[in-house]
């Protein structure tokens, strides 16, 4: 997401009631509201080259199934 300054100061950030998936949509409601323009570009993507850390300590977070 791309906020101008203004608009967040005046709408405010993104409600903790939420946890995953809906806030956006929840902050875009609230900028509508307010007038502000909202565009979404769903031919839009974005390529995030990592450098996969978690990978180097996977053992971690893999838990062993017990038959």
């Amino acid at each position: 997401m791309f906020i101008r300054r203004e608009a967040l100061k005046q709408v405010g950030l993104m409600d903790e009631c939420f946890f995953l998936y809906i806030e956006d949509m929840d902050c875009c409601r609230r900028f509508w509201e307010r007038e502000w323009k909202v565009v979404f570009f769903s031919d839009t993507y974005i390529i995030h080259k990592a450098k996969y850390e978690s990978t180097r300590s996977r053992s971690k977070f893999l838990h062993k199934k017990k038959i």
